[in-house]
């Protein structure tokens, strides 16, 4: 099997790195409800209450160092590891750990003469992991209803064919920027390329769609994982607060790759949606753009 081939979890204890966010606490309790023993290594400033939000769980205290983190690991003998939710926005010790992690994927860029470049990097650290004996399991193999895998509209409301064709522009266009290191989503409307995720994410990329006083009500936001993409550590995700954001710029719609995003959480966010009157449409997994 490939050294990026997918880990399959066993029954042994898992090791949660936690950043921010829901998503850490749905997969620790979906591992406890799997009688596995849960360990939590927080990142650094990114909770507030670790106790509260991870009880019955071990945690270790907050660590900003990829190498101290490594050494704890196996020293504890962990070797499978979730690593889920987001490192603190402009923090010291998440832009330490961040510096850590590029710095390692290009040792190992110059050493292995492997490529290079942040999603590159990213596929490095899981490389060095597994030299260690630690597998990386994706967040999706212990609570599956995360990540779609049933094509067409998961709510009421249905894209039109209008819409289906903005769903595949959109497909298009990340497909062939994704060699470029940028971000997963785009805002299309009626043909039209409205705004792509940059570094800012795409809470401001909805912003900036929904400011531009000369566009017409309509458009979907487009979400996809980069060609290559370890999926394991990086997919695209939306929240609830990504559907509401997307009604304030008065999108239509969102769409997503099936089996390639997070829902966060999937039941309230398709609940938000019909509310809203947007379209959660799932497109299947495939590199042709056309989806008509």
């Amino acid at each position: 099997m490939s050294i990026f081939g997918k880990d399959t979890p066993s029954q042994k204890e898992i090791g949660i790195v936690a950043g921010s966010g829901m998503l850490p606490q749905i997969i620790a309790s979906a591992c406890l409800k799997q009688k596995r023993k849960v360990t939590i290594f927080p990142i650094k400033n990114s909770r507030k209450n670790l106790r509260k939000d991870f009880p019955n769980c071990r945690i270790i205290p907050e660590e900003s160092s990829l190498w101290n983190f490594l050494k704890i690991a196996l020293s504890l003998h962990i070797k499978e590891f979730v690593m889920v939710g987001g490192f603190p926005q402009r923090s010291v010790s998440s832009i330490e750990m961040k510096r850590e992690m590029n710095l390692v994927g290009r040792i190992l860029s110059a050493l292995l003469f492997r490529r290079k470049g942040d999603d590159s990097a990213l596929k490095n650290i899981i490389f060095l992991l597994r030299l260690l004996g630690i597998k990386v399991i994706p967040p999706q193999f212990f609570y599956p209803q995360l990540c779609p895998s049933r094509k067409g509209a998961l709510g009421r409301i249905q894209p039109n064919h209008s819409q289906k064709k903005d769903i595949s522009l959109g497909v298009k266009m990340l497909h062939s920027v994704s060699s470029f290191d940028m971000g997963q989503a785009v805002v299309v409307s009626e043909g039209l390329i409205i705004g792509v995720e940059a570094m800012e994410g795409t809470d401001q990329l909805l912003r900036r769609a929904g400011s531009m006083r000369n566009r017409k009500k309509g458009g979907v936001l487009v979400k996809v994982p980069k060609i290559g993409q370890n999926r394991s550590l990086d997919l695209p995700s939306i929240g609830i607060q990504t559907i509401r954001k997307a009604a304030q710029a008065d999108l239509r719609g969102i769409a997503l790759e099936q089996e390639g995003a997070l829902m966060i959480p999937p039941d309230k966010i398709i609940q938000e949606a019909d509310r809203l009157k947007l379209f959660l449409y799932i497109f299947p997994r495939t590199h042709r753009y056309s989806l008509l």
